[in-house]
C-alpha cells in the first residue's frame, strides 16, 4: 500500500489532496478523487478527474463514467450531465459492465434532478411546466406534488395535456385522481385506452377509497389464506383501479375480484386453469395495467 491510499484508508483527506501530483497508480489516483468527493469539492473533484480522464478510462472505465455523471449531479449541472451520459453511451463498446453502467445513466441523473426539484425552494412554476410536458413518466409523475401544492388553476392547459394525450394510461389516470382529490368541478376531456370522454371530475367516485375495505376482504377470500398473495393482490387492484377510471370496480363484481387474486397466484406460483370466465377477466385485467 502507497503512502497515498494509507493516508486515504485513515480518512485524511486533505493530506491526500496535497499529494495528488505524486500520484500515478490508479489506485492512487482513485484515492485523490474520492478524497475531494469525501469534502464535498466536487467542483475540484471533476477537475482532478477530467485532467485524468484518458488514464483512468483505460484502467476502470465503468467508475469513471458513474463519477463523471455523479459529480455533475452533485453541482446541478442536469444539462450537462445528460449530454455527458450521451457522449458515453455513443462510445465504442467495452465490456458488459459498462453496457450495465451505461444502461441506468439517464435514470441517475433523473432521480437526482426530481429530487433537487422536490428539495428546492427556488423551482419556478415554468420548472414545473417543463417536468409536466416531459416525455418521461418519472418527471411527469414527479410534477404531481408541486400542482397540488401550487395549484390545478396555474397548470390546467399542461394537465389537460397530460389526460388526453399522454402514452400511459396509468399517467393519464394518475392525473385525473389529483384532479378528483382536489374537487375539481370543471369539465376535462380524459383519453380512457384510446376512448376519449368528457368528465367533471369532482363527479368522480375515487376508485381507490370507494368500500376499499370491503373490496379487500373479498379479494382475500380468493387468496388462500397467503399473506403475499393478498399484498400482491392488493397492489394490482390499486393498479386495475387507476386503469379502469371514472368506472370504479363494483363490490358485488366477484369476478373481477377473483381475477384480481388468481392474478396474484399465476404471478407468484405460476399457477394456472382457473375458471374460464375468471381466466378471460384476468387477461383483460393484465391488458389494461400494462398500458
Amino acid at each position: 500500500m502507497s503512502k497515498i491510499t494509507d493516508l486515504y484508508e485513515k480518512e485524511q483527506f486533505q493530506e491526500v489532496i496535497k499529494l495528488e501530483n505524486e500520484a500515478k497508480e490508479t489506485n492512487e489516483m482513485v484515492s485523490v478523487l474520492f478524497s475531494y468527493m469525501s469534502l464535498n469539492e466536487y467542483k475540484e473533484a471533476l477537475d482532478y478527474l477530467l485532467k485524468n480522464k484518458k488514464v483512468l478510462y483505460e484502467k476502470v472505465p465503468d467508475l469513471v463514467i458513474q463519477t463523471h455523471i455523479s459529480l455533475l449531479c452533485g453541482l446541478y449541472r442536469f444539462d450537462d450531465a445528460y449530454m455527458v451520459a450521451r457522449e458515453y453511451q455513443d462510445m465504442p463498446y467495452v465490456s458488459q459492465v459498462v453496457e450495465e453502467v451505461l444502461k441506468g445513466l439517464n435514470k441517475q441523473i433523473r432521480q437526482v434532478e426530481l429530487e433537487f426539484y422536490r428539495d428546492s425552494s427556488i423551482v419556478s412554476d415554468e420548472q414545473v411546466k417543463k417536468m409536466i410536458k416531459s416525455s418521461d413518466s418519472e418527471d411527469v409523475v414527479g410534477a404531481i406534488s408541486y400542482i397540488r401544492d401550487r395549484g390545478i388553476d396555474k397548470f390546467i392547459s399542461e394537465i389537460q395535456s397530460i389526460l388526453s394525450e399522454f402514452p400511459k394510461q396509468s399517467v393519464r389516470s394518475l392525473y385525473l385522481v389529483m384532479l378528483l382529490e382536489n374537487n375539481y368541478d370543471k369539465e376535462v376531456e380524459f383519453n380512457r385506452f384510446g376512448q376519449r370522454i368528457k368528465i367533471i371530475p369532482n363527479q368522480v367516485t375515487n376508485p381507490i377509497k370507494d368500500n376499499y375495505e370491503k373490496k379487500m376482504e373479498v379479494i382475500a377470500s380468493f387468496c388462500d389464506k397467503d399473506i403475499t398473495v393478498r399484498e400482491t393482490a392488493e397492489k394490482i387492484f390499486v393498479q386495475y383501479s387507476l386503469a379502469s377510471l371514472p368506472k370504479p370496480i363494483e363490490l358485488d363484481d366477484k369476478v373481477t375480484l377473483e381475477a384480481i387474486a388468481c392474478i396474484a397466484k399465476q404471478y407468484l406460483y405460476k399457477k394456472s386453469n382457473f375458471d374460464p370466465i375468471v381466466s378471460k377477466k384476468m387477461m383483460e385485467i393484465i391488458k389494461a395495467i400494462s398500458e
